[in-house]
C-alpha cells in the first residue's frame, strides 16, 4: 500500500502549485488540490490496517524441523524456521508417519534456560495452541525425554510422551489463551527429569478462535487447558 500511495500522490503533483516548492519529495500542503488531500486522508487508514498483514487470520500450522510445506487433512503446514532461531532439525525415518511427524526440532544446548517460538498475533484475540510430539528415537535412545512447556512465560505442563510412544502413538497438548501483546511465545525448557537428553517438538498449531467462545473465562488471569476428550458411545479412537 505504501507504493500505491506514492504513485497516487505523484500523479497529482502536476496540479500542485509551483513545482519548485516540492523539495526532496516533500508535498506543498498549502497548494495541494482538495482532491489530492482527500485522497491522502482516505488512504491513511489502509496503511494503518496493513500493519496486521503479517498475522494470518486463521492462525499458524507449523511443521517443526520441516524444510518445505506439507499438507495434512487439507491443512497446509509451513516450516518453522521463520519463528525460531535455535535448535537442530532431524528427520524421523519410520514408514507410515504423517508428514508433520517425519521431522522434528530438538534443543541440545543445556546452557539455555528455554527455547522459544515467537509468533505475531492479534492482541486480544483468543488462540487455541496445540503442541505435537513424536519421539521416533531421534537421539538414539529408547525412551522420549521429559521436559516442560511454557506459554507466555507461564509453565503450562510437563511433556512426558513415554506411554504414548510405547503404543506407537504421537502425543499432543492444547491450551486456549489470549495473548497480552502482539506476539505469542511458546517455549520448551529442561527440568529435573530431562537429564542429558534434549527437548523436542514435531508440530505447532496456533488457531485463531471466534471471539464468542469461552466468554465466561477471564483470560487476563486464566487459560483453558484440555484435560481429556471423550467420544461417548464410540468403539474406536477418533483421530
Amino acid at each position: 500500500m505504501r507504493s500505491i500511495l506514492h504513485v497516487l500522490l505523484s500523479s497529482g503533483m502536476g496540479q500542485i502549485g509551483d513545482p519548485k516548492k516540492l523539495i526532496g519529495g516533500a508535498v506543498d500542503y498549502d497548494n495541494m488540490s482538495p482532491s489530492v488531500f482527500l485522497l491522502w486522508l482516505v488512504t491513511v487508514p489502509f496503511l494503518a490496517y496493513s500493519s496486521h498483514a503479517s498475522v494470518p487470520l486463521l492462525g499458524y500450522y507449523i511443521d517443526c524441523g520441516g524444510s518445505k510445506e506439507v499438507t495434512v487433512d487439507n491443512l497446509k503446514y509451513v516450516p518453522d524456521g521463520s519463528y525460531i532461531k535455535v535448535g537442530n532439525i532431524t528427520p524421523i525415518n519410520k514408514p507410515g508417519l504423517l508428514p508433520i511427524l517425519s521431522t522434528l526440532r530438538y534443543f541440545p544446548d543445556a546452557s539455555a534456560r528455554k527455547y522459544c517460538y515467537s509468533l505475531p498475533v492479534l492482541k486480544g484475540s483468543k488462540y487455541l495452541v496445540k503442541t505435537v510430539y513424536y519421539y521416533g528415537g531421534f537421539d538414539g535412545g529408547k525412551q522420549p525425554p521429559v521436559f516442560d512447556q511454557i506459554i507466555e512465560g507461564t509453565r503450562w505442563s510437563v511433556v512426558n510422551t513415554t506411554e504414548d510412544y510405547a503404543k506407537g502413538l504421537s502425543s499432543y497438548f492444547d491450551i486456549t489463551v489470549v495473548p497480552s501483546g502482539k506476539t505469542l511465545s511458546v517455549c520448551l525448557a529442561r527440568n529435573e527429569h530431562t537429564g542429558n537428553s534434549s527437548p523436542f517438538i514435531s508440530a505447532l498449531e496456533v488457531r485463531n478462535l471466534d471471539a464468542s467462545l469461552y466468554n465466561p473465562t477471564d483470560f487476563s488471569k486464566y487459560a483453558l487447558v484440555t484435560v481429556a476428550r471423550s467420544a461417548f458411545g464410540a468403539e474406536d479412537i477418533i483421530g
